[in-house]
């Protein structure tokens, strides 16, 4: 997999319409459309299932896409951060956690999106950059959650 990296930021397209600074998009990779594309590799450059934002867009560079009518563009995204539940007592700003997706199927619970976070996969190492004033009493095992913010430390997921 061919990707041209600027810092932290990967080079890489997205739909026109997507294409601006501070957009959020998961990633979930091509179809069969894409499979004969010679832009390809420069579009499927990204995780799949993972979060991903808009730093830079690089102005009048624009291609035709058979899966975007308006075509794509080529823009500089950066994994998001990404906001989630975790125990109280783990909810340190600052520390580096292993994140772990709990088994809970208690869809109407108001954490269960926080506790379930799309873009973050079991086992990823993570460092909590912001604790919210924001707690709730996890109905399945009855131990404190807090609100963080958190950003994947990209390349420790084995």
């Amino acid at each position: 997999m061919s990707e041209e990296r600027s810092g932290s930021r990967i080079v890489t397209l997205v739909g026109v319409p997507f294409a601006r600074v501070g957009q959020e998009f998961i990633f979930l990779g091509g179809t069969r459309k894409c499979e004969d594309c010679r832009l390809r590799n420069t579009c499927l450059n990204l995780e799949e299932g993972r979060r991903y934002k808009v730093e830079n867009v690089r102005e009048g560079i624009k291609h035709e896409c058979p899966l975007h009518e308006d075509g794509v563009c080529v823009v500089e995204v950066v994994e998001a951060e990404i906001e989630a539940a975790l125990e109280a007592r783990k909810a340190v700003e600052g520390s580096k956690i292993m994140f772990e997706i709990p088994s809970c199927d208690k869809w109407e619970c108001d954490f269960y999106d926080l506790c379930h976070p799309v873009g973050l996969k079991n086992g990823d190492k993570c460092t909590i950059l912001s604790v919210f004033d924001v707690n709730k009493t996890c109905p399945v095992r009855g131990n404190l959650l807090k609100k963080v913010l958190l950003k994947r430390n990209i390349g420790s997921r084995k």
